[in-house]
């Protein structure tokens, strides 16, 4: 770095480059906030998810407990999913928000994490270089278009939460070899923050490969305080990973319906589980310096036996670099490096998956030990080499930063995503297989032209309009008011409000929707808004009539809230209008005499 350079940033060089990180992370992520929910397991996770709410017993007793929702014990992600729930409900601004905002942070921790690993590095390029060095390497992990994926994803949100967790660990364990007779502490804390993450999401269950290389890294001052001692420590987070990956395991044998069960030994022998994980080691090493033609489900692996000559090259390519790194003693720092990259990737490699789609949320964390790897390499360049270098490194930054900006544009909602997934799948099932989900989805929230359209253009059948909206009222709005019924015999009636108020955005003439509508008006104290809806259902285009009775009970309430308004006189109309209702059936009811006796009370009260 330069002496005029090194004077600009003065001695908070490393707060001013922390500082710049977050702003550019921030400045280009912000327009996620725009995006909505996709047809990409926000469904499952989010939108029609019958446990989710904001944080109270019913979410807690849930969250604590499950793993056969979604085959992984993610109690720290569901927690954070129920605090957007908390403030914003189901509108996806929220769930953008908190995944921007956690990337934002992330960014900054990749900062500190690649900081820390230089300053420990020796004398080099002083402390403000490095802070330069580690500002860029920061940024080309935070603007990478593979990071799109988890930013542009509402459901992304674990992934961000768990790598977060993941970072702060590291950065408790880096701040251990510096502790001195504290480092029992900063131990046990970052074990605690690794056992978050893997609450989160199990990404982070090759980080101990991470701490036991940094240790190996460390030369000297490790045979100093004792390997059998930094062992043992091992065992405060090897136990968590073991019992994680455990979980997980039962959790996925023991799937089914929807998921399904992973593939036996029979159908997916080992060997070509070792074939398919080399396939997509090499697809990791290469995409995150090639990033062209990305996609959100990769379908170049769901024919295995296609590839089988590249897998083996692969194969062949991971061990002679990771036996030649470890002979060489030249190398060693890069052999620790690849040592810890390969202990993040390898429990992500889709061992039980059959077919496996390398997706880029899978090396969210792997790819900090590469540009960590940018940023050691930098530190060990001077004069020239360095400013030439540097230079091009930011102008990659901003390559980057550009392509993951059309790629987060993917992520927009659910057509702009749906149209990459079709136009980039190679193979032809998955391919018709997203191009139907896609046709139903449009067909499910009620707008059956678009759905019509859109499989004139795939070549694909239409959805049969009779099965994807039953008495005219789509399935999207029906599951809403489902969701809505059940949260409401549960008493978790801010749920019920949120499922019924989707319902009625979806089918505002279904009469069912309307009426439940008006009634959660009514519960919540607007009488005159519940008497909106409650006009809007007894004009409503589809689903069945609302029969008198239950009119008349909603008439009540409402005629109640008024009067509590002091709106004695709709009150009266209102009960007017309830006996009315009823006036076709033969004889008084226990409701008519009810109603009858409250109006006469109203009526009385307003004569004295």
């Amino acid at each position: 770095m330069s002496t005029a350079a090194r004077e600009w940033l003065g001695p908070h060089g490393s707060r001013w480059c922390a500082l710049l990180v977050v702003v550019v992370t921030a400045w280009q992520v912000h327009g996620v906030v725009d995006f909505g929910f996709v047809d990409l397991d926000d469904g499952i996770n989010l939108v029609f998810n019958p446990h989710l709410g904001p944080p109270g017993w019913g979410t807690w007793s849930w969250l604590a407990t499950d793993t056969d929702y979604m085959r992984r014990y993610v109690p720290l992600s569901w927690l954070a999913f129920s605090l957007v729930y908390g403030v914003s409900g189901l509108a996806p601004a929220g769930y953008h928000l908190a995944g921007a905002a956690v990337h934002v942070i992330n960014a900054g921790l990749v900062y500190a994490v690649v900081l820390a690993v230089l300053r420990r590095g020796g004398p080099a390029a002083g402390d403000g270089g490095r802070a330069g060095m580690a500002a860029l390497a920061a940024l080309g992990w935070a603007l990478h278009p593979m990071r799109a994926e988890t930013v542009g994803w509402a459901s992304g949100l674990m992934y961000g939460v768990s790598g977060c967790m993941a970072l702060l660990a590291v950065l408790a364990y880096l701040r251990a070899w510096e502790a001195g007779a504290a480092r029992g502490r900063w131990v046990i804390a970052a074990a605690g923050l690794h056992l978050g993450a893997l609450l989160a999401y199990p990404v982070a269950l090759g980080l101990v490969v991470v701490l036991v290389a940094w240790d190996a890294a460390q030369g000297e001052r490790a045979r100093a305080f004792g390997w059998r001692r930094l062992w043992l420590e091992k065992v405060w987070f090897l136990g968590p990973a073991v019992a994680v990956a455990t979980v997980t395991w039962v959790a996925g044998h023991g799937a089914s319906g929807f998921w399904g069960t992973p593939p036996s030994r029979e159908d997916f022998p080992l060997w070509e589980r070792v074939l398919q994980a080399a396939a997509a080691w090499g697809y990791y090493l290469v995409k995150p310096w090639w990033p062209e033609g990305l996609s959100p489900v990769p379908t170049w692996l769901v024919e295995p036996a296609a590839v089988r000559g590249l897998a083996v090259a692969s194969l062949g390519v991971v061990v002679a670099v990771s036996l030649g790194l470890a002979v060489t003693r030249r190398w060693r720092g890069a052999a620790w490096l690849w040592l810890a990259h390969a202990g993040l990737l390898l429990p992500a490699l889709g061992w039980a998956e059959r077919p496996y789609f390398p997706v880029d949320r899978y090396h969210y964390l792997p790819s900090i030990v590469l540009v960590t790897a940018v940023a050691v390499a930098l530190d060990r360049t001077s004069g020239r080499g360095r400013v030439a270098l540097g230079l091009a490194g930011t102008l990659a930054v901003g390559i980057a930063a550009e392509l993951q900006r059309r790629q987060l544009a993917h992520w927009a909602d659910n057509d702009t995503l749906m149209a990459r997934i079709v136009t980039r799948a190679e193979h032809p099932a998955v391919r018709r297989e997203y191009g139907e989900r896609w046709i139903k989805y449009h067909a499910h929230q009620g707008d059956q032209a678009r759905s019509v359209q859109l499989a004139q253009d795939l070549g694909l059948p239409p959805v049969d309009a009779g099965r994807a909206a039953p008495d005219g009222v789509p399935l999207a709005a029906a599951l809403h008011a489902q969701l809505a019924r059940d949260f409401r015999r549960q008493e978790r009636w801010r749920e019920a409000g949120v499922h019924q108020a989707l319902a009625v955005q979806i089918a505002p003439g279904w009469s069912e929707a309307a009426y439940n509508w008006a009634l959660e008006h009514a519960r919540q104290g607007a009488p005159m808004e519940a008497w909106r809806w409650y006009r809007r259902s007894l004009a409503a285009t589809c689903g069945a009539p609302i029969p008198s009775e239950a009119r008349q009970r909603l008439l009540l309430v409402i005629a109640e809230g008024a009067a509590t308004e002091g709106r004695v006189r709709t009150a009266e109309k209102l009960l007017e209008t309830a006996l009315r209702e009823g006036a076709g059936r033969a004889g008084d009811t226990e409701l008519d005499r009810r109603i009858r006796a409250e109006l006469e009370r109203w009526r009385g009260k307003r004569g004295n």
